[in-house]
């Protein structure tokens, strides 16, 4: 066996693979797959590493890590709670635009004076007094902080100083703008530091749990993050900067679904348990969002993989509305016939609940609930309002907090409770007015309920547990729709099959240009499919103009529509590049999906740990940016000076002075970075980019160092 190997992990969703790669031979050895524990990740790593079987440790050199936590995290309204610091910044005009990059001016947010000028000179020095009363006032409020220079990318000082200041006053963890991002966007900069703050304890919880489970099986490899744009960062460095694994997964995916697939130009569809990722490889390579990356409502800075993500996957709420239409996401739950399998309790109240009679759903039938975090539910009953990561608290809130009930009777139940179970339990008169919602977010809670696994389990096309519960709630869920288990299977699979032929026609127009069309704003494809109630969406009839004409267009090409409705026209789509299929489930549905957009399919044998695959095998990569100015006068250009990574400006009489003097400081800190993110050995490249033709306004020059994370 070789002297040199890796373990690639990737925590996903629903499952946690693992595998033992082979660097000499260019090979996976062994892999292995086991489930996602959430309220103890180090549970499922354990089992997935104990499973590639201890005997081959003793050649690892490096273990690296994807994961969709981050991703799942913001997709799903969880996160810890920031303070975040804004300096130089006005009041007024980030209340006007914050929303639209999804930063929420909560009572933790601090506004301090400070200005620089665009060439970096300091105008205004920072109130320093002002920013102590602001981090002594949020220090026992808040689990990080986040700061923001409006010009700090111009100079950083002033984020410096406050920063440095912090670090006197308090623990916390601390991040600067101009650490995460060169983006001259203050306000979705700002966006960015106040989310990277938000995930900092869930991905410090991750990291500890993956240490804790290799420390388990002797494991003493350096622990390896991969980032959004492909690139290992050490777990140290992870910790302070986890705002860049935003979309570690799909990034890890793509490269794994380049090395497995051997295409070069090919769309990566990446189904997981909450969400599918799709991505545009060419040359092998997955393309880069240099105007940042957008998951749910945030709109950040980070330049990661740039792939569309959709709160699409197997463990997707299958839920039934009022209106008796079936709806799909984008909450995640556990499979029925998963949970099942870990408390075989609940058979026969699923039974019972398939027998009983069918109402109005006020709410979803097969939907338990399972109290994951007992010590926290302790703490949070005895009041301790941080852990509930709100800043706007009600008395309802307190209450609720002081009361203590609902974990109580969850945890004296052993397991998993139907929700009928619980609001009998509580002495409730309806389970529909029970609200847990909070809870759930903070994962204190984990909901049960029907899921397409589920649904994949009662057709008989995907056996990982007992069928039994799934055929039971499908069948029964059927009924409700006045349907067969045959129907509504098929209307599950075809709702998928065409919600994810839009999304991949959605990513490839945006990959076409600036253009950028968020979820479910593209016509032509309702969100819910019919039962006895009918459609609920808003057909090409309803629209007008050219949006009209693409979503007419988008249904005849889906089948949505049929061509005698539009006097005979036929519409068909044909794509150029393969469809590769990763995540286990995936290929079910993108048969169908694939035929809808005239398509090849291609299903890798490994596509099932693909993402543990990219994982292993990605570089440290790490970039450094420094730019050149030019100052004039009405004489012309009467020297040159740098800014973006230096504190304090030189000035240079001539352009090819002041570009090796940018490059020479990008490098250092290019090489500085990859070497603080694990690699060994690098190399440099180096790229100049001049803004301006007539008239030199700037030249960017970035040098980007690249290494091995492998260590002699």
């Amino acid at each position: 066996m070789s002297e040199k190997l890796g373990i690639g992990i990737d925590t996903g969703g629903t499952f946690t693979d693992a595998c033992l790669y082979d660097f000499a031979a260019g090979k996976v050895l062994r892999r292995a797959k086991a489930r996602t524990t959430y309220h103890d990740l180090a549970i499922g790593i354990g089992e997935a590493v104990a499973a590639l079987g201890p005997d081959s440790f003793s050649g690892v050199e490096v273990i690296s890590l994807s994961t969709t936590l981050a991703t799942n995290a913001i997709l799903e309204g969880r996160g810890g709670r920031e303070g975040l610091i804004l300096i130089g910044y006005q009041r007024e005009l980030m209340e006007q635009l914050a929303p639209e990059v999804g930063l929420t001016l909560h009572d933790q947010v601090y506004f301090i004076p400070g200005s620089f000028d665009i060439s970096g000179n300091e105008i205004v020095p920072p109130d320093l007094e002002q920013a102590r009363q602001a981090i002594l006032s949020m220090q026992d409020e808040v689990e990080a902080i986040g700061i923001s220079g409006y010009l700090s990318v111009v100079n950083p000082a002033h984020e410096l100083a406050v920063a440095e200041l912090a670090g006197r006053l308090t623990s916390l963890p601390v991040t600067c703008g101009h650490e995460l991002t060169n983006e001259m966007h203050s306000v979705k900069r700002a966006a960015t530091v106040a989310l990277n703050a938000r995930l900092i304890p869930i991905i410090r919880q991750l990291i500890s749990s993956v240490e804790e489970a290799l420390r388990r099986h002797g494991l003493k490899a350096p622990l390896m993050i991969v980032q959004g744009d492909g690139s290992l960062v050490r777990a140290e460095a992870a910790l302070q900067r986890p705002v860049q694994t935003i979309l570690s997964g799909p990034a890890a995916s793509c490269i794994g679904g380049a090395t497995l697939s051997e295409v070069p130009d090919c769309i990566i569809v990446d189904t997981g348990g909450t969400s599918t990722d799709i991505a545009l490889l060419r040359g092998g390579r997955p393309q880069l969002n240099p105007k940042g990356t957008a998951v749910g409502k945030w709109r950040t800075s980070v330049a990661a993989v740039k792939a569309r993500t959709t709160a699409l996957g197997g463990d997707s709420h299958v839920k039934i509305s009022r209106q008796l239409s079936i709806e799909i996401g984008p909450q995640r739950v556990v499979p029925l016939c998963a949970a099942a399998a870990e408390y075989p309790q609940m058979l026969p109240e699923i039974e019972r609940l398939a027998a009983a009679d069918k109402g109005l759903p006020l709410t979803q039938l097969f939907d338990f609930l399972l109290l994951q975090k007992p010590q926290a539910a302790e703490r949070l009953s005895g009041g301790d309002r941080h852990l509930a990561g709100d800043h706007h608290r009600t008395a309802e809130d307190r209450r609720w907090a002081g009361d203590g009930h609902l974990f109580e009777t969850l945890a004296q139940a052993g397991g998993p409770l139907s929700l009928s179970q619980l609001a009998a339990a509580l002495n409730i008169s309806h389970p529909y007015l029970l609200d847990t919602t909070r809870w759930e977010q903070l994962g204190i809670i984990q909901r049960i309920g029907l899921t397409p696994t589920d649904i994949l389990h009662a057709a008989g096309l995907l056996r990982l547990w007992d069928p039994a519960p799934a055929r039971l709630a499908t069948a029964a869920t059927a009924e409700m729709l006045s349907m067969t288990s045959e129907e509504f299977v098929s209307a599950v699979r075809e709702m998928i099959s065409r919600r994810l032929a839009l999304e991949i026609l959605t990513k490839l127009l945006e990959s076409g240009g600036g253009l950028e069309i968020p979820p479910h704003r593209l016509p032509g494809l309702p969100d819910q499919l019919p039962g006895r109630g009918g459609l609920t969406h808003h057909p090409a009839h309803q629209l007008t103009g050219l949006e009209a004409v693409c979503a007419a267009l988008i249904d005849l090409g889906l089948g949505t529509s049929s061509p005698e409705q539009y006097g005979g026209l036929h519409c068909r789509f044909s794509l150029h590049y393969p469809l590769v299929a990763l995540g286990a489930p995936g290929g079910v549905y993108l048969e169908r999906t694939a035929e809808m957009l005239g398509a090849k399919l291609m299903v890798p044998s490994l596509a099932d740990v693909a993402g543990a695959i990219g994982a292993v095998t990605s570089n440290v990569v790490c970039s450094a940016t420094c730019t050149v100015m030019p100052e004039y006068s009405t004489a012309g250009i009467m020297h040159y000076y740098l800014t973006g990574l230096a504190t304090e400006n030189g000035k240079y009489k001539g352009l090819p002075e002041a570009l090796a003097a940018a490059e020479a400081l990008a490098a250092q800190e290019a090489t500085k970075r990859a070497k603080a993110a694990g690699a060994g050995e690098v190399q440099l490249k180096v790229e100049q980019r001049t803004v301006g033709t007539t008239v030199h306004l700037a030249t960017h020059v970035t040098v980007t160092a690249i290494g091995s994370a492998l260590y002699d």
